[in-house]
């Protein structure tokens, strides 16, 4: 019989990479020293992230959604480069990352055939 495929490490690994990816970004388009500190707010949930921890997972969605809705406000702005939307675009795959790992993780930790519905 075949072991069931693992999910959640798999999407531990692309919440880590986008979120590093995030905070680059964000590091990169920060002009002022209010958006330097926005963007390093960034790696608070960042030793969390890397282990694994489920309640970092969730404090840092409710996080990144925050800057997702803000970068995603700033798109909408008109003579915006299209930066902004590679940013707010990271952001949103971010945020849908961290959700997805919190869930299949969860999943998984109940075992085969339960919390399946």
């Amino acid at each position: 019989m075949n072991a069931p495929r693992r999910w959640a490490p798999r999407i531990r690994l692309a919440v880590i990479a986008l979120h590093a990816s995030f905070v680059v970004l964000s590091l990169y388009w920060a002009t002022t020293v209010t958006g330097m500190v926005m963007a390093l707010l960034l790696l608070l949930p960042l030793p969390g992230l890397v282990a694994g921890r489920l309640r970092t997972y969730g404090w840092a969605a409710m996080l990144v959604a925050i800057y997702a809705a803000f970068w995603a406000a700033e798109w909408w702005m008109p003579g915006v480069p299209p930066m902004v939307l590679i940013i707010a675009t990271v952001a949103v795959l971010d945020f849908c990352a961290i959700a997805l790992f919190g869930r299949i993780a969860r999943r998984e930790a109940a075992g085969p055939g339960l919390g399946s519905g």
